[in-house]
């Protein structure tokens, strides 16, 4: 164990010279059991296996609130945590619902643009961060059921219908999020996207019917090159090739046509149903991007970091007209 540890401190303590997201990337895989070690008097690599993904109940998970951390003269205190054998993996910051001037950007800001800089090192085994001014989101899914291929997974259907219900049953539900990219299978055939677009509108008119304000968000672009090439300072001194780090969006919007077509028959069909487009906010003037004003819009090929996800909340609450 104590090896083990010893490896996953120097990850820790390395963070301030490595900077965030390469000691969280580093960190991830050893939580994803992507890295081995070669005990002491041993010849062989042994996986590191620090969470049970194939038996989830066999780890232990605490939430905590009010928790303190403490290094050097940095004293700070986080408001939601989330551990999973030890590690925080969630952080939550909770701001109060009475002041009208005060949203969760505030406290997305904060953890941003201060806890995560004053205590890097709390951040590094961190896979998700959300701020909150009260208001309830509850996000609904399941890893490894895509809406388009569980079909004919039953466990995956039983648990999506599960979801679905409580959705619409429950009062307290005004708003509904469908955040998703339809992927098929490439031996995939007609019948198959006629199945998905049967299940998605079936599922859309409950959700209508129960009074739900249902929201579409399309796909994000996907840059298919990694992000960090594009920093002004690459090792050995390259440099950054002018033109690499950005993509006209018809690429993608191209890869998305038969998700887009469909999406316009939805709202055809359902006048009530609304859809946000990523596209629009992150790639202005037909260009997306990879790194904007200085900021990196994207963490890897296919995730926004918190700079982009903060233009696309904003985005979303102005052109929703969410509070």
């Amino acid at each position: 164990v104590e090896e083990v540890l010893s490896k996953l401190r120097a990850v820790l303590l390395g963070v301030r010279n490595d900077g965030l997201v390469s000691s969280n990337e580093e960190f991830v895989a050893w939580l994803c059991g992507r890295r081995t070690i070669k005990y002491i008097g041993t010849d062989k690599d042994v996986q590191v296996n620090l969470i049970d993904f194939e038996n989830p109940k066999a780890n232990t998970l605490r939430v905590t609130t009010e928790a303190t951390f403490h290094i050097g003269r940095e004293h700070r205190r986080y408001d939601l945590v989330l551990w999973v054998n030890g590690f925080p993996l969630v952080v939550g910051e909770m701001k109060t619902p009475k002041d009208k001037n005060i949203s969760w950007l505030n406290g997305a800001t904060d953890v941003h643009n201060a806890y995560e800089k004053k205590t890097p090192e709390f951040f590094v085994p961190n896979v998700l961060s959300f701020a909150s001014e009260g208001r309830v989101v509850k996000l609904v899914g399941r890893g490894g059921c895509n809406f388009a291929l569980y079909h004919g997974n039953e466990d995956c259907s039983q648990t999506f219908e599960q979801q679905v219900e409580w959705l619409t049953t429950n009062p307290a539900v005004k708003h509904v999020f469908i955040v998703h990219r339809l992927v098929l299978p490439p031996n995939s055939t007609q019948s198959d996207l006629t199945d998905y677009q049967n299940r998605m509108e079936s599922t859309l008119a409950r959700l209508i019917d129960a009074g739900r304000q249902v929201v579409y968000v399309l796909p994000i672009p996907e840059l298919r090159f990694n992000p960090r090439l594009c920093t002004n300072k690459l090792p050995l001194g390259r440099q950054v090739v002018p033109g690499k780090c950005e993509f006209s969006v018809d690429r993608e919007i191209n890869l998305q046509v038969s998700e887009r077509e469909l999406v316009t028959l939805w709202r055809e069909k359902f006048p009530s149903l609304k859809v946000f487009d990523p596209a629009v906010i992150l790639c202005p003037e037909q260009r997306c991007l990879a790194i904007r004003e200085g900021s990196a819009l994207w963490m890897d090929d296919n995730h926004v970091t918190e700079t982009g996800s903060y233009l696309l909340g904003e985005a979303m609450r102005r052109e929703l007209k969410l509070k």
